[in-house]
């Protein structure tokens, strides 16, 4: 394909905010498919959306602004698709364990996308938000913060280092003997059981 069939057609004047949303739904794409955070450039963000990589500063400063767009949106998507698939769950002890698994899911499908809402600039702040909101299922009113703390951060980096496990063509002894379910399983059993 050459440079000039990949060109998109111009907005209408005044609909530059359609141009924002596609050079974010660019981004996510160019992150699906990329193997690290590394290949979301402003170049290949430009191509995916097909424009000129200077037309993107009319609407990011940065691609630090792109990347913390992306990131909004997939937080959303997350918080979406966590409360879809609990919200016919009945059973709150249940509907955690659902909501765990659909965010290890998400992780491993999205793995670059994942890879950024992670980062240490959004885990305090959105990330924290969503752990939050899936705790509160089974920790609805902790009198003990700090204990609640210390369990969503072990439920939390254990969750974390199962999205970003990595892919092997041959698995481990590990990944013979025990799922991703089971492990997923373990950890809430474990730090947050039945009562």
């Amino acid at each position: 394909m050459t440079e000039t069939s990949t060109r998109r057609r111009r907005n209408r004047r005044g609909t530059g905010d359609r141009l924002r949303e596609e050079i974010i739904v660019g981004a996510i794409a160019v992150a699906d498919r990329a193997d690290d955070p590394g290949g979301l450039t402003l170049r290949a963000i430009a191509r995916e959306t097909g424009i000129a990589a200077p037309s993107i500063y009319r609407h990011f400063a940065d691609i630090d602004a792109i990347l913390d767009a992306v990131v909004s949106v997939s937080f959303s998507q997350l918080t979406d698709l966590i409360d879809a698939a609990v919200a016919p769950v009945a059973d709150p002890h249940q509907a955690f364990l659902v909501g765990c698994h659909v965010y290890v899911e998400f992780g491993r499908a999205h793995r670059v996308r994942y890879q950024l809402m992670t980062h240490r600039r959004y885990v305090n702040g959105p990330a924290f938000d969503v752990f939050s909101r899936l705790t509160a299922k089974v920790e609805p009113d902790q009198p003990d913060h700090t204990e609640a703390l210390k369990r969503a951060g072990a439920l939390w980096m254990g969750l974390h280092g199962l999205a970003l496990w990595p892919r092997h063509d041959e698995p481990s002894v590990w990944e013979r003997a025990v799922t991703f379910d089971d492990v997923i399983e373990t950890l809430v059993a474990a730090l947050y059981p039945r009562h």
